[in-house]
């Protein structure tokens, strides 16, 4: 059964040890997308458009180029080698992106509609670039390199 069958049928959870998305990736998700755990370098190949949650989280990703540019639902990028959030969508009802090598925040959603902007767990420097609304919480704990507030209006 190839990967868009998977996905039509409601299998939403891919884990499968892939290092890139397979051929088949509808450019539309009707719903959740979750390719955990596997070892995807690159978003390449990967929808443009989720009508649900983006979770990418536990790969090997180092940016988020190529990257779906709407997100219904959360956006979780965390455990990743992520140095940069460029590329990522708008406006997203959640995001996180703990666990990765990030020293600022430039290129983030501007807006988080629903949830928490989580960045625990990186290398930031100051929270320039950070999101201009953020409905729930702004979570960054474990962040020690953290100099500066800048960023936070």
């Amino acid at each position: 059964m190839k990967i868009n069958q998977l996905l039509e049928a409601g299998m939403s959870s891919i884990s499968n040890g892939l290092t890139e998305f397979p051929e088949d990736i509808p450019d539309v998700i009707n719903g959740a997308f979750n390719f955990l755990a596997n070892h995807i370098t690159s978003l390449k190949g990967g929808p443009s458009k989720v009508k649900g949650n983006f979770i990418i989280s536990g790969n090997k990703l180092t940016n988020l180029n190529h990257g779906p540019t709407q997100v219904s639902g959360i956006y979780d990028c965390s455990f990743n080698l992520l140095t940069s959030l460029e590329q990522c969508p708008d406006v997203v009802n959640e995001f996180r992106a703990t666990d990765n090598r990030l020293t600022n925040l430039i290129g983030s959603p501007r807006r988080i509609k629903k949830g928490e902007f989580c960045v625990t767990g990186n290398k930031l420097t100051s929270l320039e670039g950070c999101p201009e609304y953020i409905a729930g919480d702004l979570e960054g704990a474990s962040n020690f390199q953290l100099t500066s507030l800048k960023g936070i209006e």
